[in-house]
């Protein structure tokens, strides 16, 4: 039986101050900004942070728009992510297995590989934000030093709007070197596991996941 691993991981982001806008027709409501793109600003209305709401820059008072574009301005300063509710979501799927076997002789000596390639599907989804990035990083270990590491690594742009990008990665399965008197040797990079981050535009980790909670080391660490 073929086990899909699933791993969700949630990023709360930090978001900017509350500030009171006013729209054209007068009305005035109280606001966190998220984000500023392309003449649209979106926010969360006070008292109702569920839900993202939209406002065209236009349809905001001078003054207004010009609090907004401060705000904005203030969120990038303080290196808040533009990435706000930042879900990502992995999925390793099932893949076909490849044998090599490069010689074998009547006595029992033979030398076989067997390989073995990896998929791991990611979607990111996020109430506000245009793009990212997915940064995968596959580990392995040496089967003959025993030595783990970062055997794969890739950047992917994508959309944080629920659609799927692909990683792979081809990994030793098994690798057996069998020769008379039962001497035994092993070589290649035997697949461990996987590590995915989201960049926001400023390349910042706003979310991250692993196949296994100890992967996330990996991952460069936060300066103080």
């Amino acid at each position: 039986m073929k086990t899909i691993l699933c791993i969700l991981a949630i990023c709360t982001a930090a978001m900017g101050e509350i500030i009171a806008i006013k729209k054209t027709d007068g009305k005035q409501i109280n606001v966190r900004i998220l984000s500023l793109e392309d003449g649209v600003v979106k926010l969360h209305l006070h008292g109702n942070q569920s839900k993202v709401f939209t406002v065209p820059l236009a349809d905001l008072d001078e003054p207004s728009q010009k609090a907004v574009t401060k705000e904005v301005a203030s969120l990038k300063q303080q290196g808040l992510t533009d990435l706000i509710g930042c879900q990502v979501k992995a999925n390793s799927l099932p893949t076909g297995r490849e044998e090599e076997k490069r010689y074998e002789a009547s006595w029992g000596s033979y030398d076989k590989s067997v390989y073995k390639a990896r998929t791991l599907k990611t979607t990111v989804t996020a109430s506000a934000g245009a793009t990212c990035k997915v940064h995968v990083m596959w580990i392995g270990r040496d089967m003959e030093s025993g030595d783990e590491s970062i055997v794969s690594d890739e950047t992917l742009a994508a959309k944080p709007n629920g659609n799927a990008v692909f990683a792979s990665a081809l990994f030793v399965e098994n690798d057996a070197k069998y020769v008379m008197l039962g001497e035994r040797d092993r070589s290649g990079i035997k697949y461990i596991g996987w590590v995915v981050a989201v960049l926001d535009s400023s390349d910042k980790i706003v979310a991250s996941t692993a196949s296994k909670p100890s992967l996330l080391d990996y991952l460069p660490k936060k300066e103080n």
